[in-house]
C-alpha cells in the first residue's frame, strides 16, 4: 500500500527498514531520501503529492525545498488536474535557474473510490446492483457475491480513471518538451501498488501479496537508452540505485537493490 511502498521507491530501503510500514508510523528523519540525496549533489528538489499519508507530517518532505500537498484531499476528490496544474508550475521554477533538478510528482485519483470520467465512455451507467456510487466497505460485504458483470463495472470505472490520470501526464511530459528538457532529463513512472479485483475474494489494496497487487508498471526514460522491454521482474528498492547510475553518481553498497541500468 502506498506509504511503505513509496517510502521504500523514495529511501531504496525495505519497509522493514525504513519502518514506514503501518498507519501510525512515519518515515524517519533517520532516512536518506532521494530528495536529500541530489540535493547533496547540487540539484533542485521540489514534490507534489495527492494523498494523505504522503504529507510532511508523515517524513516524505524531507530533502525537498517545495513540497506541495494541496492536492490531497480524499477518495472522492479528483485531483488529476491540479496535481498536473502544480507539477507544471514547479517544473517551470526549477527550470529557470539552469542547475539539474529533481521533481517528485504523485497521482492518486486510479485508486478507489473510482470516480467517473464519461468523456472516455468506458463505464456503463450501471450494472446489476452497482451504478459506481457504492463504497468500498460496501463493495466488499458483497464480496464474490458480486457478478462477473458488476466486478467488471469496476474495472471500467478503473480504466476511466487510469485513462484521466494519463492525460495528465501527458500534459506534464509536453510541458516538459516545450522547455526543451526531454532530451536531457530521466522520466521514471510507475506505482506504488495494483489493485485486485476479486481474482483472490478481495477488492482494492492492504490485505494480500498477490501478483496482481505486486506487479505495477515501471517505464524509464533516459538520454541515450534504446527503448526495449525488459521481462524480468525487479524491485522498486532498485530505482534509487538506477537513478544515481542514470546521473553519475556514486553508488551506495549498503542498500538492498542494485542498478537496473545493466538490463
Amino acid at each position: 500500500w502506498t506509504k511503505p511502498s513509496v517510502a521504500s521507491i523514495l529511501t531504496g530501503l525495505e519497509p522493514s527498514a525504513h519502518g514506514a510500514d503501518r498507519v501510525e508510523t512515519i518515515l524517519p528523519e533517520s532516512a536518506h531520501t532521494l530528495a536529500e540525496r541530489l540535493r547533496e549533489r547540487g540539484y533542485h528538489s521540489a514534490g507534489v503529492v495527492s494523498h494523505d499519508v504522503l504529507r510532511a507530517n508523515n517524513g516524505f518532505a524531507q530533502g525537498f525545498e517545495r513540497y506541495l500537498e494541496d492536492e490531497a484531499g480524499g477518495h472522492d476528490h479528483v485531483s488529476t488536474e491540479g496535481v498536473t496544474r502544480e507539477a507544471i508550475s514547479l517544473l517551470d521554477e526549477l527550470a529557470k535557474g539552469g542547475a539539474p533538478f529533481f521533481l517528485f510528482v504523485h497521482y492518486f485519483d486510479p485508486h478507489y473510490n473510482y470516480l467517473r470520467h464519461p468523456e472516455f465512455g468506458f463505464a456503463a451507467p450501471r450494472a446489476g446492483r452497482l451504478d459506481g456510487s457504492q463504497s468500498l466497505v460496501s463493495l466488499r460485504k458483497l464480496g464474490t457475491g458480486l457478478s462477473a458483470e458488476e466486478v467488471g463495472l469496476l474495472r471500467d470505472l478503473y480504466d476511466e480513471e487510469i485513462r484521466f490520470t494519463d492525460q495528465g501526464i501527458g500534459r506534464l511530459l509536453q510541458h516538459l518538451a516545450d522547455l526543451s528538457l526531454s532530451d536531457r532529463t530521466v522520466v521514471v513512472a510507475t506505482a506504488d501498488h495494483g489493485e485486485e479485483f476479486l481474482e483472490h475474494g478481495w477488492l482494492g489494496h492492504t490485505t494480500n501479496l498477490y501478483d496482481v497487487l505486486l506487479r505495477v508498471p515501471l517505464i524509464v526514460r533516459a538520454p541515450g537508452l534504446a527503448p526495449r522491454v525488459v521481462e524480468d521482474p525487479v524491485s522498486l528498492v532498485s530505482l534509487l540505485p538506477t537513478l544515481l547510475d542514470l546521473l553519475g553518481l556514486p553508488p551506495d553498497d549498503a542498500l538492498p537493490g542494485r542498478s537496473l541500468l545493466p538490463a
